[in-house]
């Protein structure tokens, strides 16, 4: 595309200039520059507008990218990034934003280096609200915010405005992703089914300890979704677990904590006597996900039970395909009591792509980053221009991994080597489930290939959480927005709440701290820190968004 950038930051001076000499005004001119919204290119002269990206180890070049010039053909708009590696983008943000020489916008999808929206947003108005401009020129993300439910509330800030667009990626698999992974083969050599109940896991387990002395019945780690008590108390009460602040759950509009709950005092009581009596690992709670590989892989198959979202984070596929295809998820057990929860984890939102003040041409950005949350955008964004080595329309007959009937067909490999032909997970990376489901895949695809993976996830989930996804009672939202001054006053009681929390369950599971003599105290311990007043600040944050 032919572009003249002397023309853009010379003669645009002169002529905003003139027009406003002549009775027009800057704006009046900025729109007459723009094709009808929801058409291309955007703008009918060249324009540059000035982009702080975060870039990974594996994208060569945003300003070379093969997507980028793609990106600026379709526009008419020329793309200028300034870049800097992940690992120091908030640094660089903060120094940017104190300078005040600002970019035209941030996009920097799940690095966290977007602009404090209260700071630089509400107080300072560095960034632009982009309310008006998605109700007017952003139909792709006006759709999305009408189709999913709670986004838009959770992306507006505490003054009502929209100052940032968000990463979304609505994993399916992730949202119900404290699974617990049995050995299949084992149970196989045991001549043992599934366990069902939390009495029939009991009994597996000491049974495979009297058959395997050396053996682990359940493994875990401290990285994660590695707890073993997450997947376990859910046969006693519905727990959260890691999946929010302070074990805070939210029924009937009312924030409370399952930490000095009954149920949760059951479950420890149950998890305490697997610990025991050696059918828990000892170092379940401060094994490290390296550390909790190497016994997994060990000589012989030593573990029956794997808790985690996966076992390819702990099992090499490639390299150990027969171990790594001996594991499948077991359902959420029923407690004595008929409880049966899978823990559901509300697909969050990050910040990701804001508009600052310095840009001359808001409409620009703002529908430019529009397409990147339509489907074609999405799609050449993550794997390349639509094309034969790349991602195209799927067949007649084509399923996706959820079964209905596929949206395309992905033929670029996912891969983390450096390559300079798309935006792999970078940019807006907005992926709802039905984009990610909607993947072609063989019906019959082995489910222990690297192929597979999705698709075993998918039924995992599906067919043995999805069931058990509580009705009745929710997961605390993690992404609560909050102010200044909530924070700030919460900001020490929330670090020590959530280590004591944490220390107080491994000490009655371990038996460092008795259930029934030290239970008193320790919920008595929480108050005093300050679970009442965390509670009462995020029912007022949880009510602002939800009430």
């Amino acid at each position: 595309m032919m572009r003249n950038k002397l023309w853009e930051r010379g003669i645009t001076g002169l002529a905003a200039a003139a027009m406003c000499l002549s009775g027009m005004t800057v704006q009046a001119a900025e729109k007459d520059i723009y094709t009808e919204a929801g058409t291309f290119p955007i703008v009918t002269e060249p324009i540059t507008l000035k982009i702080f990206a975060p870039q990974p180890a594996h994208l060569i070049d945003y300003n070379t990218n093969e997507f980028t010039a793609y990106l600026e053909e379709l526009t008419g708009i020329d793309l200028e990034f300034e870049t800097m590696p992940m690992d120091v983008a908030q640094e660089k943000m903060n120094l940017t934003m104190n300078s005040g020489d600002l970019p035209d916008a941030f996009l920097v999808t799940y690095s966290g280096a977007v602009p404090d929206e209260t700071k630089f947003g509400i107080e300072e108005g560095s960034l632009i609200d982009l309310t008006d401009l998605i109700e007017t020129k952003m139909p792709n993300v006006k759709k999305l915010l009408e189709d999913k439910d709670g986004l838009r509330e959770k992306i507006t800030a505490l003054d009502g405005k929209i100052y940032n667009l968000p990463y979304f990626n609505e994993a399916y698999h992730m949202t119900m992703n404290h699974k617990m992974w049995v050995n299949t083969h084992l149970l196989e050599e045991m001549g043992a089914e599934v366990p069902k109940t939390t009495e029939e896991f009991y009994n597996l387990c000491k049974k495979y300890k009297e058959q395997y002395p050396d053996g682990i019945p359940v493994l875990g780690e401290n990285d994660g979704t590695g707890d073993p008590t997450d997947f376990l108390i859910n046969a006693f009460t519905y727990y959260p677990g890691d999946a929010a602040p302070h074990e805070m759950v939210v029924k009937d509009g009312v924030v409370s904590t399952v930490a000095n709950t009954e149920g949760y005092r059951e479950g420890l009581r149950y998890v305490r006597k697997l610990f025991e009596e050696g059918l828990i690992y000892e170092g379940a709670f401060t094994l490290d996900r390296e550390q909790a590989k190497a016994l997994i892989a060990s000589e012989g198959e030593p573990v029956l039970f794997i808790p985690s979202y996966a076992t390819v984070s702990l099992i090499d596929s490639a390299n150990n395909p027969e171990l790594y295809s001996h594991y499948y998820p077991i359902e959420p057990l029923t407690g004595p009591n008929g409880a049966q929860y899978s823990i559901y984890v509300p697909t969050g939102t990050t910040p990701t792509f804001a508009i600052t003040s310095s840009c001359q041409y808001p409409e620009a950005a703002a529908r430019l980053v529009d397409y990147l949350y339509s489907f074609d955008g999405v799609m050449n964004a993550q794997w390349g221009v639509k094309g034969p080595e790349t991602w195209g329309d799927a067949k007649e007959g084509d399923v996706g991994i959820s079964g209905e009937p596929a949206l395309c067909t992905v033929y670029r490999q996912y891969s983390l080597e450096p390559q300079n032909v798309n935006w792999q997970d970078c940019g807006i990376n907005f992926w709802p489930s039905e984009y990610r489901l909607g993947q072609t895949t063989d019906p019959n695809v082995d489910l222990f290939s690297s192929e597979g993976l999705e698709t075993l996830l998918y039924r995992a989930t599906h067919d043995l959480y999805e069931p058990h996804k509580p009705k009745d009672i929710m997961t605390l939202p993690t992404d609560l927005k909050l102010t200044a001054e909530e924070a700030e006053n919460i900001q020490t009681i929330s670090v020590e709440v959530s280590n004591y929390c944490k220390q107080c369950k491994v000490q009655f599971i371990t038996g460092a701290m008795d259930l029934d003599s030290d239970w008193d105290t320790y919920v008595e311990g929480l108050e005093n820190m300050g679970m009442n007043e965390l509670l009462d600040v995020y029912q007022v944050a949880y009510d602002r968004i939800y009430k």
